[in-house]
């Protein structure tokens, strides 16, 4: 009676996953600032006479934003327990007959697997693999501008460190037949922040060029200032010379010196004087060397003649 009492209790726990096959267990966890996601690939094959319409597997750590795919679709799942063991019980989008296979792909947050001291972060997570499970691999993708400890035994149980060109990626394979004390995989990794050469260049570029455009910029200010201090000197010397002038003449060199350039026309609407009195005004002070006229198409303009 205790026998039946036993198997019924494993079967309540595990429910199919420990009669059906699973040929591959792939995991997938990528680490990042604050967070981690993971992605856990089951491929089931059911060797049992009787068929399956659901799947239960524990998995660890601090889980949420659950997302289950069965043969590339989302299906149904209950979440059972709580804490750092949980078991998804997923609904099968099909009935899953003798001998046919069947792709499970669990996507999910997971949180409370990585812990920082002083400098070292340490990650230890746990994969369980039950006697059913044919082969497993497990890959870690670490932080950008992050790498194994040195000094210390970073990885246990020893595995494959490779790199993508941005991140540093950790490999573990197993085969059937797996050993017994790999049953409940568990990894532990020390890593800690790199120095970047290719950052700190960067940033030393940066400053340059940032202390480049402030010099350029004082330069071009200061530039300006000689400009208008210059243009400003210049003014008030011809407007000090125009004080030998009639009123109305004084009255016309002022707006030239002021704006330099400026169509004749101008010069009327701004004055109030007339034409006559503009066009008469100005070929005197042309005369005398005072300004020039330029025509521009129908229209003159008048420049001032700084005589230094």
């Amino acid at each position: 009676m205790r026998v039946y009492v036993v198997i019924l209790v494993l079967l309540v726990c595990f429910g199919t996953a420990s009669a059906l096959q699973i040929e591959k267990y792939s995991a997938t966890l990528e680490l990042q600032k604050g967070h981690a996601t993971q992605e856990v690939v089951l491929n089931i094959i059911n060797n049992m006479h009787s068929p399956v319409y659901e799947f239960k597997y524990p998995f660890f750590g601090y889980i949420d934003n659950v997302v289950v795919y069965g043969n590339g679709t989302i299906i149904p799942f209950t979440i059972e327990g709580s804490g750092q063991r949980v078991y998804i019980n997923a609904d099968l989008s099909r009935k899953l007959g003798f001998n046919e296979s069947y792709t499970l792909k669990y996507v999910y947050n997971i949180s409370g697997i990585v812990e920082k001291k002083d400098d070292l972060y340490i990650l230890t997570t746990t994969y369980p693999l039950f006697a059913n499970v044919q082969s497993f691999d497990l890959s870690v993708f670490l932080p950008p501008g992050y790498g194994l400890a040195k000094n210390v035994i970073s990885m246990s149980p020893e595995g494959q460190a490779t790199s993508n060109g941005r991140v540093v990626i950790l490999k573990w394979e197993l085969h059937e037949p797996i050993p017994d004390e790999f049953r409940n995989f568990r990894v532990i990794v020390l890593y800690e922040r790199l120095i970047n050469v290719g950052n700190i260049l960067n940033d030393i570029i940066l400053s340059i060029l940032i202390l480049s455009m402030i010099v350029i910029l004082i330069f071009i200010s200061f530039k300006k200032r000689r400009f208008l201090s210059a243009l400003f000197d210049r003014q008030k010397r011809l407007k000090e010379r125009i004080g030998i002038l009639r009123d109305d003449e004084q009255t016309i060199m002022k707006l030239v010196i002021e704006n330099n350039g400026i169509d004749q026309r101008e010069i009327v609407r701004q004055t109030g004087f007339s034409k006559t009195k503009v066009s008469k005004i100005l070929s005197e002070l042309e005369k005398r060397g005072a300004i020039v006229k330029k025509p521009v198409g129908r229209r003159n303009k008048i420049y001032i003649v700084d005589k230094e």
